[in-house]
């Protein structure tokens, strides 16, 4: 008993060449070159050879009835790779096609999923900065040269938004909620951010919902302080 893969390949050989004959008798006449009768059966021969990839493309188990022995799936088997043989050019045409088209939508999806993947870990880094225990860096050791400058300690609008921030509920926090907990004018809320901001304590983030501010670790640092 013949291997069912040997059967299948030697089905693919043998349809390829009788596929290929036919086609060269059935589009060129008698007096052709020789040559033009070996293009055929070559060409014929890929084309037969291309169908397992043909039914894998569409999903069909017919290979795996063959390998499980059903004979008669065998034949169903031929009779593709004679087809794909016969017309040779269109088969081959097709599935080129197919296969570009399907390699094309895999790589926009999977640039699609990289770029979904980059802007969650981008919102979560805030919630994540929260939510981690930092261990404090060690204090820097004085310069006998120089004294650096103090930083400009927060005003108290300052301190009561960046504890807003701190020890809020929310990771993310909107310009609007800040001003009705800290009773304060929206616009003042966004000059006060805005100067944070630039001083390194706060950051921003644009989601679905609009712009939404967060803490820096240096800002929680400065927050922490009586």
């Amino acid at each position: 008993m013949i291997d069912p893969m040997w059967q299948i390949i030697i089905v693919m050989i043998g349809a390829g060449v009788f596929g290929g004959l036919v086609n060269y008798y059935l589009s060129k006449p008698d007096d052709v070159p020789t040559p033009s009768k070996t293009r055929s059966i070559f060409v014929g021969t890929a084309a037969s050879l291309l169908v397992p990839l043909f039914l894998n493309m569409i999903s069909s188990n017919l290979i795996d009835q063959i390998k499980a022995g059903d004979t008669f799936k065998l034949l169903i088997f031929l009779g593709f790779c004679l087809v794909a043989a016969i017309s040779p050019t269109a088969f081959i045409r097709t599935i080129s096609d197919r296969v570009l088209t399907e390699a094309q939508q895999a790589k926009v999806a999977a640039q699609a999923a990289t770029a979904q993947v980059a802007q969650v870990q981008h919102d979560l880094q805030p919630i994540v900065a929260k939510e981690t225990e930092q261990d404090e860096p060690p204090a820097p050791a004085a310069s006998t040269s120089a004294v650096a400058a103090p930083a400009p300690q927060p005003s108290s609008d300052e301190e009561r938004l960046l504890r807003a921030l701190a020890e809020g509920n929310w990771a993310l926090r909107s310009q609007s909620g800040l001003a009705r907990e800290l009773n304060l004018d929206r616009d003042e809320i966004g000059r006060l951010l805005d100067t944070l901001a630039q001083r390194g304590l706060v950051d921003k983030r644009a989601t679905r919902n609009g712009i939404r501010w967060f803490i820096t670790d240096q800002g929680r640092a400065g927050a922490g302080k009586p």
